[in-house]
């Protein structure tokens, strides 16, 4: 992650016309941008930071398959493929998921899978190598 442009104070002078006021504002305003500046470039990501579960997957013929959600205070929101690759070459492509969570057994079920192309949708044809993400 890459860090975040330095953030420069809030000044009075930029504001004549309103010293009378702003300078109170600004007394409270720039610790709170500086704090929040420096919480995000304390390598605040994705990763350790958002309640999700990420799988790794190498299949030839697609069938149903699941996993374990490993929060049980809340229920998963997004489910996708977030990297994937097609064949011997690893060509890159995009695929699509249907799922569905199970509350009592906390296990996301993918039921299919398609391949979107240029300008349709094709099912599973071949390896593929694929990330899925679960998110809040």
């Amino acid at each position: 992650m890459s860090q975040l442009n330095q953030l420069p104070n809030l000044r009075v002078e930029d504001f004549p016309s309103q010293q009378s006021w702003i300078g109170k504002l600004f007394i409270q305003m720039n610790p709170f941008i500086q704090a929040v500046y420096s919480v995000m470039n304390q390598n605040i990501d994705f990763f350790s930071n958002i309640k999700s579960v990420s799988k790794d997957y190498d299949v030839t013929n697609f069938s149903e398959f699941s996993f374990l959600w490993s929060f049980s205070d809340v229920l998963p929101r997004d489910v996708r493929v977030i990297s994937a690759v097609k064949g011997a070459s690893q060509t890159p492509c995009i695929l699509l998921l249907a799922w569905s969570y199970d509350v009592t057994t906390k296990t996301i079920t993918i039921s299919k899978m398609v391949e979107l192309l240029d300008s349709s949708i094709a099912q599973l044809n071949g390896n593929y190598k694929f990330t899925i993400r679960a998110t809040v």
